[in-house]
């Protein structure tokens, strides 16, 4: 063969170099051209491969050179879910990698707390928004250095107590937190302060409640603008009920000039309205508790040493008695003994008036001298002076102004900052250390030692006289170790808990075995109950810990241990394994109000009900206030103080506790079932065997009671026989046989329902009789736990026993014949009367502009609420409106406000009262239309029907089932029923 290129009849090449050719080699037949290719080598060299070891591509791992590569096919991994899972870290709380840097040694602090004398513990409450975790942030600015330098420069807001995700997300604190401080006064005296950060919201009481009840003293933080709202009023009340001492913080001082623009004299006069009206409640509700507000030294003034002022815009917190020492300082008077500067200080508050290097109290001419109060003059001037300065000099007139005004010599970086930071800068640097005049008001209030004895009077369950009370009131650092569990704190990753405790008496270490008392423990009921182990301690300081080696009697801290998180339900009591006196344990946290908002959830893939059951028994131990409850159907029904309150509950079993897909139901509520009057005939009920019966009439309870009992000042539990009666006959005018003869009240010994023995020694068996009481009190709690129209709580209302007869043979009259048989009486009671349903009402409580008000009305009526009440906040464009509306009508109520008013219009809602429905429950002709909202007389049946739906009951509520055939014919012919 020539070397001349030859093709055959299809255009082939048959011999030649292949690299001239861009067909593969003519001399392979067809079909193995398909399983075979012809590559060429470097040497040119023709060589078969097979088509699995064909190369088109260069591999993954070729081109990413040591890197990891997956291959999936489309059926292993659907479209949304990326091919290669991101590593997530499972963290849900903001937490320190390292220990910050702290202006004192941690170590020191922890010896601090040895000495109860130099130990503070105060709690920081108030209104939404008024300034309590930024007052925090001003100390912990003060006394830690942290690394994150970019984040100080930007004067962003730490919001350093605030771990919790959502607590980041919404820029508000749901859950209190402790941050441990050591902090000098204004004689550069250092102090261990335990501050509890409590939320302001109304939703998240409980946690308010838990901060209250740890600390000595209640920091009530009030914004000079809105003054006292709703929730400082919860606030008050609750720190009255506990014993708590209180100090006011006005914070928020920068908004008279910088919003309002109010002259000095203005700003004076809305300083001093806001401090009366928080004395005006805190009297108001002395009353209420029948506490004398004199005696009790409750009053909050400036000149008192209990009353600071704070702005964190301006970096400042200051009392009468800084400004006094600042002055003696710049004008070189602290030598001279003969001006006190707690003189000078009482000096500058009230109507005393500064002219010519004298004070005068009654001026001639005040309207022409009011300018001239010593508050204004010294302290408010000043002030004024430094933010005009601020906001209209240019950076070389500033300096001038800082050097020869003020003495200050700051950097010359701070005169290039902008205003706000200015502001900061030159504020702190006038004023000095924040913590300064805060302390030393806290120094003029209880210590541990000092407050343990008014406060564990309310805690303690036990008798005054025990030696347990002794140890705690001396604060007994050599004593036996006495403590208290008051809630329990999510760990990081939110698997385990550690348990937030307050040592009463000796201390808490690391491996030490400890008793653990439940909340149901009682002399009666010892099951509750467990030795344990306490792994380690911390001192809790925000967003990190300090492990120390034990808690010393006085301190607030963090405890870990292996059986915490399976035995701690809610609270617990501590004692230690020396202790050789039968102990009681510490009272639950007294409810302001139950939660009444409620949702049914359940797990959306069947397969994971027990992940849902293990995630529901962790948001029931990290949420104080809420309840969690099985249905006779099976669902599980979540209950909680308000729509943000459930929103945060949700979140947290969605995400932190299980990361798993559940139904949540729309938001219902939780009814009460009470009458409207008295029985209208006596009923016989016979028990099943028809040897036993017993006589029941229901009557609506005195509202006072009822709210008495609500409120903790009256209780059977609490109160001996001796001292309960006479409260009844003193109080509410009950004669000595009646006030002697209540057995129990119920649901629990908390309900507002009460069950009477009105029997007569000549017509009962009095022996007998005694001898059923567990078994007629069973009963009770049963009937009044689920009433008659949708097995909801009875209230209001008391039950009297009128007649009762037993079988003589002992077997005839067991429990279960006597349990059933008083359930079956008290429903017949009820439902002989005019049984009726009752819904929880909020009292809301809106800040609004003037233009929204006309509309205020109209919005709250749609929803079957109305206003009650309005006025006019001082020295303000803006009104306080307060109303009602029914909880199950104020799902949205907040959102859709905000957009109707544009943001000018803010709610807050808190639970009030019961209130009745609408309408007759029992009605069956009642009109109910289908996919409208129901006519206002046919609302409590509609209620009814569509609860007992919801929980698998059949729609027929009758008495029919509670009596005899031949009664219920009799009770037909006299036309009763």
């Amino acid at each position: 063969m020539s070397d001349e290129l030859q093709f055959d009849e299809f255009g082939n090449l048959i011999n030649g170099n292949l690299s001239d050719s861009s067909d593969e080699g003519s001399q392979i037949s067809s079909s193995e051209r398909d399983n075979y290719e012809v590559t060429e080598k470097e040497d040119n060299d023709n060589t078969i491969v097979l088509a699995e070891d064909r190369t088109y591509y260069p591999t993954l791992s070729s081109t990413f050179d040591g890197v990891e590569t997956i291959i999936a096919t489309a059926d292993e991994k659907t479209l949304n879910n990326p091919i290669v899972e991101p590593h997530v870290e499972k963290k849900f709380m903001l937490e320190e990698n390292d220990l910050p840097d702290t202006t004192y040694s941690k170590r020191y602090m922890w010896e601090m707390s040895k000495v109860p004398e130099r130990i503070r513990n105060v709690a920081f409450c108030g209104n939404i928004h008024a300034g309590k975790t930024s007052l925090i942030d001003m100390l912990v600015e003060q006394t830690h250095m942290f690394s994150n330098q970019a984040q100080q420069a930007k004067h962003t807001r730490l919001r350093y107590t605030d771990n919790h995700i959502l607590e980041v997300k919404r820029g508000i604190s749901i859950k209190s937190s402790v941050m441990s401080l050591l902090l000098p006064d204004l004689n550069d005296i250092h102090t261990l302060v335990n501050i509890v950060d409590s939320p302001g919201h109304s939703n998240f009481w409980d946690e308010m409640a838990i901060a209250i009840r740890l600390a000595d003293v209640a920091v009530l933080c009030v914004d000079v603008i809105e003054s006292v709202t709703k929730s400082l009023e919860l606030v008050i009340e609750y720190a009255l009920r506990t014993r708590t001492k209180m100090m006011l913080v006005v914070t928020k001082i920068d908004r008279l000039i910088l919003e309002l623009r109010l002259s000095p004299l203005d700003a004076y006069y809305k300083i001093r309205r806001t401090i009366e009206q928080v004395n005006e409640t805190i009297e108001k509700y002395c009353h209420d508790l029948d506490t004398d507000f004199e005696e009790a030294n409750l009053k909050l003034s400036p000149e008192l040493g209990n009353v600071c002022f704070s702005s964190s815009t301006f970096n400042i917190i200051f009392s009468l008695s800084s400004f006094a020492q600042k002055y003696f300082k710049s004008n070189g008077l602290n030598a001279n003994p003969k001006i006190p500067t707690a003189l000078f200080a009482r000096k500058l508050w009230g109507d005393i008036y500064y002219e010519n290097n004298k004070f005068f109290v009654r001026p001639k001419n005040p309207i022409a001298v009011a300018s001239s109060r010593t508050f204004i003059k010294f302290i408010l001037a000043p002030i004024y002076k430094m933010a005009t300065a601020s906001l209209t000099l240019d950076p070389p007139q500033l300096r001038d102004f800082a050097e020869l005004n003020l003495g200050l010599n700051l950097k010359k970086r701070v005169y290039k900052l902008d205003t706000k930071p200015f502001m900061k800068e030159l504020f702190g640097s006038f004023f000095g250390l924040p913590s300064s005049a805060l302390v030393s008001c806290f120094m003029k209030l209880p210590s541990p030692r000092t407050q343990h004895n008014t406060k564990m009077q309310h805690l303690y369950e036990g008798a005054p006289s025990s030696k347990i009370i002794e140890h705690v009131n001396n604060c007994d650092l050599e004593g036996p170790l006495i403590a208290y569990v008051s809630k329990l704190v999510d760990t990081t990753d939110s698997e385990n808990f550690y348990a937030l405790v307050r040592v009463l008496s000796g201390s808490i270490k690391e491996n030490q075995l400890v008793s653990l008392l439940g909340e149901s423990y009682s002399l009666s009921n010892q099951d509750d109950y467990k030795v344990q182990k306490i792994s380690k301690c911390y001192l809790w300081s925000g967003r990190y810990k300090v492990e120390v080696p034990e808690l010393n009697a006085g301190s607030i801290g963090l405890i870990s241990g292996p059986g915490i998180d399976n035995f701690i339900t809610k609270t617990a009591t501590i004692y230690g394994q020396d202790m050789d006196e039968s102990w009681l344990v510490f009272r639950e946290v007294d409810q302001l109000f139950s939660p009444v908002f409620k949702v049914a959830v359940q797990a959306y893939n069947p397969k994971d009900l027990n992940k849902f059951l293990e995630c529901l028994k962790k948001l029931h131990r990290s949420y104080f206030g809420c309840e969690i409850k099985v249905e006779d159907s099976g669902e599980h029904s979540i209950f909680g103080f308000g729509e943000l309150y459930m929103d945060c509950l949700l979140h947290d079993l969605r995400i932190l506790y299980g990361d798993l897909e559940i139904k949540v139901s729309d938001p219902i509520v939780k009814f009460n079932e009470t009458t409207d009057s008295l029985s209208k005939v006596k009923l016989v009920t016979k028990s099943n065997n028809g040897k036993n019966q017993i006589s029941i009439i229901a009557e609506p309870l005195d509202p006072e009671i009822s709210k008495d009992i609500r409120n903790g000042t009256l209780s059977i539990k609490r109160d001996t026989p001796r001292k309960f009666a006479k409260k009844l006959r003193d109080k509410y005018n009950w004669d000595s046989l009646a006030a002697r003869s209540v057995w129990s009240f119920g649901p629990d010994v908390t309900g507002t329902s009460i069950l009477c023995d009105d029997t007569l020694p000549d017509e009962v068996d009095k022996t007998l009789l005694f001898e059923m009481k567990e078994f007629i009190l069973k009963g009770f709690q049963w009937a009044v736990r689920e009433g008659p129209l949708c097995e909801e709580p009875v209230s209001d209302v008391k039950f009297r026993i009128i007649n009762a007869q037993f079988a003589e043979d002992g077997a005839d009259r067991n429990g279960a014949q006597i349990i059933q048989m008083v359930h079956k009486a008290c429903h017949s009671a009820l439902l002989i009367g005019d049984v009726n349903l009752l819904e929880p009402i909020y009292h809301v409580e809106i800040i609004s502009h003037m233009d929204t008000l006309n509309m205020l009305e109209k919005f709250l009526d749609k929803r079957r609420g109305y206003l009650f009440g309005k006025e006019r906040i001082d020295g303000t464009p803006l009104w306080k409106v307060n109303g009602f509306i029914p909880v199950i009508e104020s799902v949205g109520v907040e959102t859709e406000l905000r957009l109707a008013t544009q943001g000018k219009a803010y709610p807050q809602m808190v639970f009030s009262k019961w209130e009745k429905v609408p309408g007759n429950p029992l009605d069956d002709t009642a009109f109910i239309p289908l996919l409208k909202r129901v006519p206002l007389l046919s609302t409590s049946r509609d209620f009814m029907i569509k609860t007992r739906r919801r929980k698998g009951l059949s729609e027929n509520v009758s008495l029919q089932k509670y009596v005899d055939e031949d009664t219920w014919e009799v009770l037909q012919g006299l036309g009763i029923i």
